[in-house]
């Protein structure tokens, strides 16, 4: 005869902080959503989808450097291409560009297929300085994804750095096309005209 054993309490009680920080984080209550991340993690330290969603939320709240942390957490316990390029953004945002070097082209050997991960790595090499490695890296978020207004804008952005307006005008008019409503890209677009009128 099959005796049934109680359920787990603990799990029970996991599964029931899942489902409430799953739905705090949907529903924009960030901080009531770290709040249950947290409780599920002093129950259970293995679960790497717990941090990487921690760190997210992190984000949302500004909290970069617990954010940066939160990922790193979960890196160490299951390497996802996902998480690298969060992190990457993260320390994107902070300043620390080649960190974020770092973090981007490890994504990207673990899905090169994504175009958002090469268009992360362009703004890191263009943050760094690295004008051409950071046009090429664009290319190849194009390649990817050929009607991403941000790649467009980006590589608009590499190419002035390089002082080749004409094929910065070029790469802004996409970005234009792709995205007719993005000032950032107009703006660009009008200075990049204007500068070429003045034959500068």
């Amino acid at each position: 005869m099959v005796k049934h054993r109680p359920p787990n309490r603990a799990n029970a009680e996991v599964a029931r902080l899942v489902n409430v920080a799953l739905a705090a984080h949907g529903a924009g209550r960030f901080e009531e959503a770290v709040a249950a991340y947290r409780e599920i993690l002093r129950h259970r330290t293995d679960m790497s989808a717990v941090y990487a969603n921690l760190a997210d939320a992190l984000v949302q709240l500004g909290s970069l450097s617990e954010a940066e942390q939160a990922y790193r957490q979960a890196l160490a316990r299951q390497p996802a291409a996902t998480t690298f390029s969060n992190l990457g953004s993260v320390l994107l945002q902070g300043g620390r560009a080649a960190e974020a070097e770092t973090a981007f082209r490890q994504a990207i050997r673990l899905d090169p297929s994504i175009a958002d991960y090469h268009a992360n790595l362009a703004a890191a090499l263009l943050q760094r300085g690295e004008h051409a490695e950071a046009v090429a890296a664009y290319g190849e978020a194009i390649a990817r994804a050929p009607a991403d207004a941000r790649a467009h804008y980006g590589l608009g952005c590499a190419l002035v750095a390089q002082g080749r307006r004409a094929s910065a005008v070029e790469a802004f008019h996409r970005a234009v096309a792709a995205r007719p409503d993005w000032p950032d890209a107009l703006v660009g677009l009008a200075n990049q005209l204007t500068a070429l009128r003045r034959g500068a």
